[in-house]
């Protein structure tokens, strides 16, 4: 049975892809919550670069700042070797 992609469950026909592959040698779980709680602002460099495009510089962590740019999480999926997410734009 093949399993459905969380790209293809919300969005069936699209036009455009884009894959991007990193390998890391540790858990998922722990991968994934270092990344989600991440935070930018220890960053001056970063700081400046978010500043210079015009991008909000107060709640640096990643979940806050995808919320601040207007997109939210529809749905994640964790499984043993990747991790899944579809985000969308709010407009």
């Amino acid at each position: 049975m093949i399993k459905q992609r969380l790209i293809d469950k919300y969005l069936p026909r699209y036009s455009f892809n884009e894959y991007h592959e990193t390998v890391i040698n540790s858990s998922i779980d722990k991968v994934y919550k270092k990344a989600r709680n991440f935070d930018l602002s220890k960053s001056n460099l970063i700081k400046w670069l978010f500043k210079t495009r015009g991008l909000p510089t107060k709640r640096m962590r990643l979940q806050n700042f995808i919320s601040d740019i207007g997109f939210t999480n529809i749905e994640e999926k964790l499984q043993e070797n990747t991790s899944y997410s579809v985000t969308k734009l709010v407009l």
